[in-house]
């Protein structure tokens, strides 16, 4: 993930990337019609896109049947809700602030499939989010393969990607997160800025953890991500992009994915079109 001055910089070889909903946006609305530019063009009932923009549902048509997740990724099963339990013990114990990051990381080594988990610059409270969100993207498997977890960018990914946010090295299944920009009054700036769909740290991690979801797909050989990659979005595409998600959802194949990943993952809805090019461009339901 790039912040926004800086997002037309060259993209190293790995994927950056952020983005979860927090899950109050509701899509179901922009489901069914076709764009307009004024209210009065439409005979039927208009709808305003999250991020501006409208569409016309036109009379006797109906945005029932949109496409749907089967819930919320992050409503915590009995297992999960046991471990976020242990993470507030954590928190609310008067332990140093060194312990607290060990024994954060050691819920989630212990309870996800993540071997290595580096929180040591985060605060306890961002090593508390980071291990919340985890738990629960775990509950329902969403982190099979994902080999580690850092606070902080590594040398490389400074080197080569400068701008850097957050990133998702996929040569190593891996996800890097910058403890400058995991806060949610940023979140909540990008977001109001139509830079994210999503106002949370939790879409920020979620938004990676798509990134994953979508490398599997294509280590898994039911996707070629170097196609997806070259294939660029079309000029109705990144309107669609920009208006049900964010700007940076408009600026590549791999962010748009990633981002529907993180509202999907958060219980939010696409429209029929924008879940249509989800599929297309391999992305997989969160639940």
């Amino acid at each position: 993930y790039r912040t926004p001055a800086k997002e037309e910089a060259p993209e190293e070889e790995n994927t950056g990337g952020l983005f979860g909903s927090n899950g109050d946006t509701d899509f179901r609305s922009l489901a069914e019609g076709y764009p307009i530019s004024d209210r009065s063009e439409c005979d039927g009932q208009v709808i305003e896109g999250p991020r501006g923009g409208l569409r016309c549902i036109p009379p006797g048509e109906s945005d029932s049947e949109s496409d749907t997740t089967d819930g919320d990724v992050n409503a915590p099963n009995e297992e999960s809700a046991e471990q976020i339990n242990r993470i507030n013990e954590i928190m609310n114990d008067d332990m140093a602030d060194w312990k607290k990051r060990d024994e954060l990381s050691n819920v989630v080594k212990d309870n996800t499939p993540v071997a290595s988990v580096r929180f040591d610059d985060f605060t306890p409270e961002q090593a508390s989010q980071v291990s919340e969100t985890l738990v629960r993207l775990n509950a329902t498997n969403q982190l099979e393969g994902l080999n580690g977890v850092t606070s902080g960018l590594s040398e490389s990914t400074k080197e080569s990607t400068p701008n850097a946010a957050h990133v998702y090295k996929a040569s190593r299944a891996s996800i890097e997160l910058s403890p400058e920009y995991l806060d949610e009054e940023q979140a909540q700036e990008w977001a109001e800025s139509g830079h994210l769909a999503g106002d949370s740290v939790d879409h920020m991690i979620a938004h990676e953890v798509g990134h994953h979801r979508h490398f599997e797909q294509d280590r898994a050989g039911e996707i070629n991500m170097g196609e997806i990659k070259d294939t660029e979005l079309t000029p109705q595409e990144e309107m669609m992009a920009e208006q049900e998600l964010s700007t940076y959802a408009a600026t590549s194949t791999r962010e748009f994915v990633a981002e529907a990943y993180a509202v999907k993952a958060a219980g939010g809805e696409l429209s029929g079109p924008v879940q249509d090019m989800y599929e297309d461009f391999g992305g997989v339901e969160p639940v």
